[in-house]
Parts: structure tokens; sequence; C-alpha cells
């Protein structure tokens, strides 16, 4: 089941892993504003 999808055009982040760091860190934090205990984060690869 899929609760958020998002896409955010960026130009000024240094390095792939610091989009993947964000990236985290904002469905963390979707999942806590939600109530959610867990949340499952999947990559599109």
């Amino acid at each position: 089941m899929v609760i958020s999808s998002k896409i955010v055009m960026c130009e000024n982040i240094p390095s792939v892993f610091a989009v993947e760091a964000m990236t985290c860190l904002q469905a963390i934090q979707l999942g806590l504003n939600l109530g959610f205990s867990m949340v499952k984060i999947e990559e599109d690869a």
C-alpha cells in the first residue's frame, strides 16, 4: 500500500548520498506526523 509519493526537483544538493539521506528523513518525518510507529522506505531503482 502506498501512503504517500513525492517528487522534488533540487539543483544544489552535493551528492546522491545527500539526496537519499534527505529523502529518508522526510519519509520518517511523514510517518511520525501520521502517528506510525514504523515506516518502510522503498527505493525506486
